[in-house]
């Protein structure tokens, strides 16, 4: 194959980060603070606000372990909440 070409899975994230994206995801891709595949598991894995927080709290590009990290911090604060 010669020319441009995008595999369907990365058209497909694309897609999810356009429609269930924070507009702070959407800005991060498009300025290169991360990557369309770490976009995706934002979406993924953190609520709009998470996402947001996780964005504006680093001046580095994220990465999937930061986000992965912030997915763990916020199930672990909602249980300790919950047993309280």
């Amino acid at each position: 194959r010669t020319g441009n070409w995008t595999s369907r899975g990365s058209i497909n994230k694309f897609e999810k980060v356009e429609i269930q994206g924070s507009e702070a995801v959407k800005k991060a891709v498009m300025e290169g603070e991360a990557s369309i595949h770490t976009a995706a598991e934002m979406v993924d894995l953190l609520s709009k606000e998470e996402q947001e927080e996780l964005l504006n709290g680093t001046k580095e590009k994220v990465t999937v372990e930061m986000v992965r990290k912030k997915a763990e911090d916020s199930i672990l604060k909602k249980r300790k909440n919950h047993i309280e």
